[in-house]
């Protein structure tokens, strides 16, 4: 049990819904605080959009840290940032584990070169260096003043949680966040930046590889159940736009323009005050409204692209392919997971290069990214000639996709681990926990990419190695339901309502989980 200790939680937006419930039950036994990682959501004033988040935790009267202050020196020197070679020096020493240019495309606002949300406006290079000298200036001065004896987390996007992540690793601050393992709803505990970082579980799997297949019993049998299952597709992604195949009712689409309408006009115009913010610094505060303009395009373009489109094809009948679902850009898991790979056009392009004679790439767009992308990007994909771009509902579900395919080309998706559970090859690009299972090839350059497409399963191998990673995530994870814990929390708050049982089972598992994985680490 967490007892005696200065807890600090790190919160954004909606992932503070939840933080909020298991601040009010920590606190019974310990000193908490919460860091709020987005100027926005700190520096706008009490409206629709942060009312329920930010200022529920002023409200309750529980401590907080923000951004702010480093927000307005970032304002105050936006034009003409101070940077030089003495702060050059001393960002140095955050680069232990990664980059500091890698660690800033955790931000939005800071890698607009590689997404389409025109909303956020490009910010040059000293104005990204002197952005991060602030963070980190500031992740500092929190653990001075509130001197964190652990730091909790739910997520790993934003520039302030990554700094932060930083300073706690120099002082060493146990940070815990949580990992997807891709198994049902298990969380594992996550205390890197990336996989490197929690090497207790590879250690756990080789254990656990070298049980008998006896000992294995239960998760062999669950491998067998994944593979004659008629659906792969994870109860966690229900009601989620991962598990839509089908364009909303028009009546449901202009419901919920409204209420971005609302939203965006009371943030920026009426009682939030943002477009003030906006108008003196557009690189951190967005215009809301401008994004609201944006939102109804991609709501135009996602309708047309569910529909039988010009760019879209359903699979032909025998064809020998290997398939590859893009990823939502920007995204943590990709941005974060494979930063050296995120421009996906540049590796289908690769991919297409380097398969077998006879072999097409079969591309599938997320459906989370539907009509983010530029129709531009399509185009060009479709220029190649052993490459398709695939209906995206032709099947309302992932299976049929992976097992007709020769193997998996991934960054570092879900595909990668549902295609090793199903017997067939993956190939990702970026760090992930199931890399440990046997089927999965990591590509570390483009030139290896013809050699390793020779790559064959040892069925019997796989299927043991798949059951010892469950095995493994069992022992050393949590099952933990994050988008019951995101939608009731947020729901609960916003309507003044009590939370239902389910959401206080889920929170359980969640005090539970970073309970275990304090007492791993402290």
């Amino acid at each position: 049990m967490l007892k005696n200790l200065n807890i600090l939680l790190v919160c954004k937006e909606s992932y503070s819904c939840p933080m909020y419930y298991l601040a009010l039950d920590l606190m019974k036994n310990n000193n908490v605080a919460a860091f709020f990682v987005l100027p926005t959501e700190t520096k706008t004033k009490r409206c629709i959009y942060n009312k329920d988040t930010y200022y529920k935790f002023i409200d309750k009267g529980i401590k907080t840290f923000t951004c702010n202050d480093i927000s307005d020196e970032f304002t105050k020197n936006l034009k003409n940032p101070p940077v030089n070679d003495e702060i050059i020096e001393y960002l140095k020493q955050y680069e232990k584990n990664r980059r500091i240019n890698i660690q800033l495309l955790s931000s939005q606002a800071f890698c607009t070169e590689y997404h389409n949300r025109i909303c956020f406006k490009a910010s040059n290079y000293k104005q990204q260096l002197y952005w991060c000298y602030l963070n980190i200036c500031n992740a500092e001065k929190i653990c001075n003043d509130f001197q964190p004896d652990v730091v909790l987390d739910l997520d790993v996007e934003e520039f302030g949680r990554i700094t932060l992540h930083a300073v706690c690793a120099k002082r060493n601050i146990p940070y815990i966040s949580i990992g997807y393992s891709r198994y049902l709803e298990y969380k594992y505990y996550h205390y890197g930046e990336s996989v490197e970082g929690n090497e207790y579980l590879f250690e756990a799997y080789k254990d656990n590889f070298h049980l008998s297949n006896e000992d294995l019993y239960e998760e062999m049998k669950y491998v067998n159940e994944f593979r004659k299952s008629s659906s792969i597709l994870s109860a966690e992604y229900n009601n989620t736009p991962t598990s839509k195949y089908h364009a909303d009712p028009l009546w449901k689409t202009f419901i919920y323009l409204l209420k971005s309408a609302i939203i965006a006009f009371d943030m920026d115009y009426f009682r939030g005050g943002k477009a003030k913010l906006h108008r003196k610094n557009d690189i951190l505060y967005i215009s809301s409204v401008k994004l609201f303009w944006w939102t109804i395009d991609i709501e135009k373009k996602k309708r047309y692209l569910y529909k039988n489109n010009k760019y879209f094809e359903p699979p032909v009948k025998g064809e020998k392919y290997y398939y590859m679902p893009l990823h939502l850009i920007p995204e943590s898991s990709s941005l974060g997971g494979a930063p050296y790979y995120i421009n996906e056009l540049a590796v289908i392009e690769a991919v297409s290069k380097s398969l077998p004679l006879g072999y097409y790439l079969y591309v599938k767009e997320h459906q989370s990214m539907l009509g983010e992308r530029n129709f531009r990007f399509y185009e060009q994909v479709k220029k190649l000639p052993n490459v398709r771009l695939m209906q995206i509902n032709y099947y309302e579900d992932p299976k049929p996709w992976i097992v007709n395919s020769e193997g998996v080309i991934t960054l570092t998706g879900t595909s990668g681990y549902e295609a090793v559970m199903l017997g067939k090859p993956a190939f990702i690009f970026g760090d992930v926990v199931y890399s440990m299972i046997n089927g999965v090839t990591r590509v570390k350059s483009f030139e290896d990419l013809p050699e390793l497409f020779a790559t064959k399963i040892d069925y019997e191998l796989n299927i043991k190695s798949c059951a010892a990673y469950i095995k493994t995530i069992k022992e050393m994870g949590e099952p933990i339901n994050i988008t019951i814990l995101l939608n009731e929390a947020n729901h609960s708050l916003v309507a003044n309502i009590e939370p239902s049982n389910a959401f206080f089972d889920c929170l359980k598992h969640l005090e539970k989980f970073y309970d275990e994985a304090y007492e791993l680490v402290r």
